[in-house]
């Protein structure tokens, strides 16, 4: 069973999450050093200290105990500017970490320096109880990657964009990743963005077929394929439905409701951001 700090559930049983926080703060070497030893006190933890470029000077990694979770705290960018020494980070992921009294006690003492958060990255995932052998996602502009580890088609993770990019997008089996007794599939997207309208974009259209994969359908042609993907992407299929031959609107009938919508609109998207906004604001409750 996964854990979840704090979800938003549709009529269609899919959840909305937030599953990774990243936070960027700037402080001086005295507020650096106060942190250091913050941690030293209160935590167990990993340190790597770096004096390369493009690296954090201090890399601490804070244990929870009794759990296999953790969260991560940069301390001293080494940047190009004379201002990236004092750029510093803590990235966790509330659902394993959120409620934590390590990850609790770290915000308190930073809220306490008068540290100011500015989001520099986070995670929504959205969690669909379908199998994820039909589900797939609808190319767009971005790159596109598929990776297969089985040869049945069912432990499989694409991707939209490149892992350097904002509005990156993965779609996996969470089933076998987390060794769940249920079927899940996973959509993340990686994005800075706190707008709504950009992150509508950013989510990627998906290919939902029920009780069918159209990739191992002999039935079907690549062309096929192709031309039932731009009767999805039209956004009124059955008009340009209407106007294919006889013998291929028999033959693509049954796939053309498949196309699924991921529910997401503005109550989504506020909640997510109030989930962030918590932790930003943590002693301001």
């Amino acid at each position: 069973m996964l854990n979840y700090y704090s979800y938003f559930e549709n009529n269609d049983g899919v959840r909305y999450k937030i599953d990774m926080i990243r936070f960027k703060f700037y402080c001086d070497d005295s507020k650096m050093k106060l942190i250091h030893d913050f941690i030293n006190m209160v935590s167990d933890f990993d340190i790597y200290q770096s004096a390369k470029a493009f690296a954090y000077s201090v890399l601490f990694k804070v244990y929870i105990k009794n759990s296999t979770s953790s969260f991560s705290i940069g301390l001293g960018f080494n940047g190009l500017r004379s201002a990236d020494k004092n750029s510093c980070f803590i990235e966790f992921n509330p659902n394993r970490v959120g409620k934590s009294i390590e990850l609790t006690r770290v915000l308190d003492y930073m809220a306490y320096l008068n540290i100011a958060f500015d989001i520099s990255l986070y995670d929504i995932a959205i969690d669909i109880p379908i199998f994820k052998k039909y589900v797939s996602l609808i190319k767009d502009k971005r790159v596109y990657r598929k990776f297969v580890y089985d040869c049945e088609g069912v432990n499989v993770t694409e991707y939209l964009g490149s892992t350097s990019d904002y509005g990156r997008v993965k779609l996996y089996n969470k089933t076998i990743e987390s060794e769940l007794d249920y079927n899940l599939t996973r959509l993340e997207l990686t994005t800075n963005s706190s707008d709504f309208a950009v992150i509508s974009r950013q989510l990627p259209q998906l290919l939902v077929c029920g009780s069918l994969n159209l990739f191992d359908d002999s039935k079907l042609t690549k062309s096929d394929f192709v031309l039932l993907q731009l009767l999805w992407l039209s956004g009124d299929a059955s008009f340009y439905f209407k106007q294919l031959w006889k013998d291929k609107q028999l033959k693509l009938s049954s796939y053309i409701n498949s196309s699924f919508n991921l529910g997401f609109n503005e109550e989504v998207f506020k909640f997510l951001m109030q989930i962030i906004e918590k932790f930003k604001n943590f002693l301001k409750k």
